[in-house]
């Protein structure tokens, strides 16, 4: 089974959560959104993009927690992705990045406000 067949049985959930990249001797930070997130993965929305299919990106993916003792917190995934996919920009210059996630960590520490 190809990688882009099996991608499609993986279940997807549309989820709109923060995501900021780790800037690199490349390019600086970027800060987007979630348009979906799997278990293999996460595809973002994004004005333009400068990423190239098959880069490795650092990125962190701030989940919130939803705890009532800790309103508006997230937990931060700490991951390395490869992007995989970039669309062809819409009229209004957004493009779709679908990024596969090589390696992760959770921080246990809570600290950015959604």
């Amino acid at each position: 089974m190809t990688e882009r067949i099996q991608a499609q049985y993986l279940l997807r959930i549309h989820v709109h959560w923060p995501i900021r990249t780790v800037g690199n001797d490349k390019r600086p930070p970027i800060e987007a959104e979630t348009e979906d997130v799997s278990s293999d993965g996460f595809s973002l929305r994004m004005k333009g993009s400068n990423f190239d299919v098959n880069e490795e990106i650092e990125c962190l993916l701030f989940i919130p927690t939803f705890h009532p003792e800790i309103p508006n917190e997230s937990l931060i995934l700490r991951c390395n992705a490869r992007v995989v996919c970039i669309s062809n920009p819409d009229v209004d210059g957004i493009v779709l990045i679908n990024c596969r996630i090589e390696r992760y960590s959770v921080d246990r520490r809570f600290g950015f406000r959604c």
